[in-house]
């Protein structure tokens, strides 16, 4: 996966709860990605590099309770105070199995022994390849590769390119010569000749996969295969695969009502007709002439639109109706509602086909 691509799926994996482990040569952004997150969701990012911590810098100092007769233990001085944190565990293959073994507890449960992180409280962590370039230890632990989300990233130069001019970080002719440069030749941004650690399906794993898979929003299922190898390995994308071939298939307007875009994608084209055909008669029952409203809410119109840009231009015929005088009061209804509709439907009309179309009806 490309580093640029990382944010929107670490955000997805973070906010689902689950530990996403960045495996990616040294200086392609694996730190800056993670700060970027942190800016833009208002979260405080505290950096631990595992490779210069003991246990005791994560477990914190102990002391005893008198009181209730136990030991109790002090928050180390690194411990968020809210749940507006990411907790970036950096280096995880350079550190001591002691070290790593503090953290399996962190991983698990949210918590060092009495101290417990503020809720919705994110871990991120990373590492360099396991290759000879590197000295990291091999993690061969099985239960400690268990609790991560594990994410192959590179950097190509061009979008390390994108990024320096996008913050201003290099002049354009600085980047031009640079870009001259590797055109001659040089390997430096295309290092990918590395594996992930060998991962193997755990009921743990299985159950992961599963939540991030049915959570999952439209414009990320790209990444599911990706996402899968790095959860249960091999067998992932043969899950992946199984799961949208067992989905059913048939498609009715309450699909578009529910937002059901998967059941849209696998539909045929007649189908997709005919439901959007449905769906228009529908929307005339929910329709009050006298008041000139719409029993639609918002969320639901926004369902509707995600679904109709998954149409195909020709798939779209029933809409031509709208030129009709009963039907245009009802677009012009959801187009007041709903601006993400009011922006697919003045597309629509913009092309020049349905334009034509709609002007011979009328």
């Amino acid at each position: 996966m490309r580093i640029d691509e990382a944010k929107e799926v670490l955000k997805f994996i973070m906010q689902n709860g689950e530990v996403p482990v960045l495996v990616g040569e040294a200086g392609i952004g694996k730190t800056e990605i993670i700060k970027r997150i942190g800016a833009e969701t208002n979260r405080n990012v505290i950096i631990l590099m595992l490779s210069q911590m003991e246990p005791g810098d994560l477990l914190g100092l102990p002391s005893r309770d008198e009181k209730n007769q136990k030991t109790i233990y002090y928050k180390p001085d690194w411990w968020p105070e809210s749940g507006d944190t990411i907790i970036f565990l950096d280096e995880i293959n350079r550190a001591h199995i002691s070290v790593r073994n503090a953290v399996m507890q962190l991983l698990l449960d949210k918590r060092i022994h009495n101290n417990v992180l503020p809720e919705g409280t994110w871990l991120v962590a990373a590492m360099n390849p396991e290759t000879d370039n590197y000295e990291v230890e091999q993690i061969m632990d099985q239960a400690f590769m268990d609790r991560f989300v594990w994410i192959k990233v590179i950097n190509p130069l061009p979008d390390w390119i994108k990024f320096m001019a996008a913050t201003k970080r290099a002049h354009f002719d600085y980047l031009t010569a640079i870009e001259n440069v590797y055109k001659v030749g040089s390997q430096a941004f295309e290092t990918d000749d590395f594996s992930l650690p060998e991962l193997r399906p755990t009921p743990r794993a299985l159950e992961r996969l599963g939540k991030l898979l049915v959570n999952c929003p439209n414009h990320l299922k790209q990444y599911l295969n990706e996402l899968s190898l790095g959860i249960v390995g091999k067998i992932g994308p043969k899950i992946i695969q199984e799961y949208f071939n067992s989905i059913k298939t048939e498609l009715t307007y309450t699909d578009l009502l529910t937002g059901n875009t998967v059941a849209v994608e696998k539909a045929n084209s007649a189908t997709r007709v005919q439901v959007l055909d449905s769906l228009l008669t529908y929307l005339l029952t929910k329709y009050d002439e006298a008041n000139k409203t719409l029993d639609i809410d918002n969320t639901t119109l926004e369902n509707i639109t995600k679904c109709l840009e998954l149409y195909k231009k020709e798939e779209l015929g029933p809409l031509y109706r709208f030129a009709q005088e009963k039907y245009r009061q009802i677009i012009l209804t959801m187009k007041k509602q709903s601006p993400a509709f009011a922006q697919f439907f003045r597309k629509l009309v913009n092309e020049i086909g349905f334009k034509d179309a709609i002007l011979k009806m009328q």
